[in-house]
């Protein structure tokens, strides 16, 4: 019925293609990969318009808070052009970028409209992330019909959207931080996606019931901690949370424990400073507000976690 539209259907699934053995790189292209996607059936063009725009919008915001950069590309048949182009314009607008635009003589496919993100890795080549079609044509072919307010049976529109797939979602982000680490910066992920978003690190052996007393405040505050309490000196475990991209290292010695002013290092902008425990828990809150969170899935002290080395 008209009344149930627009009506969406999810899957996440693994998905094959078969490469050529050249043409598999990391995880840009894979001979397995796991694909996200959903199918949205609606009344017409109009409202398939109003889930094409939510869905860009949507795929927007998902890669800014990746700190993925991207470069929009649209493809569109050129009877469906003056109709679409305002829809077109605002989304463009919205999300402040230019966009490469190919007008297509005549329907190919069964979509009649169809852009993709694209990120720009270290190599200068392109992978395509998230895209959005508007299939004109595959309701009535596969029998896909609706009721409408007469009651009468119409072919609808079907929007298909992907975010893409999980593995080439890695692959940009990684392909960022080299980016970043090739202009001088220090490469990062997101501060919400950090495995470790905060190690604590005791300058001795006395101060490890403090540092694992403030792990699990911050543990129960919804703030991935751990504590490097290995027999290593201060400098190497430093350098070790700097090569792990830490984003908050604090140290713990006698001062800190007796005053609760922590000293912090943050890995965004390379500030050193000061704070108690409630202020640093306030700044990381306020940072990651409304993102996803799961807690830390491994010992949260160094010393009990299994080492992995390579056989000689």
């Amino acid at each position: 019925s008209y009344r149930d539209l627009p009506l969406s259907f999810y899957e996440i699934s693994p998905s094959f293609r078969l490469e050529q053995r050249g043409e598999c790189v990391g995880l840009r292209r894979l001979r397995a990969f796991t694909m996200p996607d959903i199918h949205s059936f609606v009344a017409d063009v109009d409202q398939g318009m109003e889930m094409y725009e939510r869905y860009f919008m949507e795929y927007h915001r998902l890669l800014r808070d990746l700190n993925v950069d991207y470069a929009v590309v649209f493809r569109i048949v050129e009877s469906f052009y003056e109709r679409l182009k305002p829809a077109i314009v605002r989304m463009l607008s919205a999300v402040g970028k230019p966009a490469l635009i190919e007008l297509l003589p005549k329907m190919k496919h069964y979509w009649a409209l169809k852009h993709e993100f694209q990120v720009v890795d270290t190599s200068e080549g392109n992978g395509q992330l998230s895209t959005v079609q508007l299939d004109v044509e595959d309701s009535e072919r596969y029998g896909i019909f609706y009721v409408d307010r007469d009651g009468n049976k119409r072919p609808g529109v079907i929007v298909h959207t992907s975010m893409g797939s999980i593995e080439r979602l890695m692959y940009a982000i990684l392909e960022t931080a080299a980016k970043a680490a090739a202009r001088g910066e220090k490469p990062s992920l997101p501060l919400w996606l950090a495995p470790t978003q905060v190690r604590v690190i005791p300058v001795s052996p006395d101060n490890v019931e403090f540092a694992l007393s403030l792990a699990e405040r911050l543990n129960s505050s919804g703030i991935r901690a751990d504590v490097d309490d290995r027999e290593l000196t201060l400098a190497k475990r430093i350098r070790e949370a700097e090569r792990r991209w830490v984003p908050y290292v604090v140290v713990v010695g006698k001062r800190e424990q007796e005053t609760g002013r922590l000293s912090i290092r943050r890995r965004s902008d390379g500030a050193e400073y000061e704070a108690a425990a409630d202020e640093l828990i306030s700044e990381i809150k306020s940072l990651t507000e409304g993102k996803p969170f799961r807690p830390l899935n491994v010992p949260m002290r160094l010393s009990r976690r299994p080492v992995f080395v390579g056989s000689s």
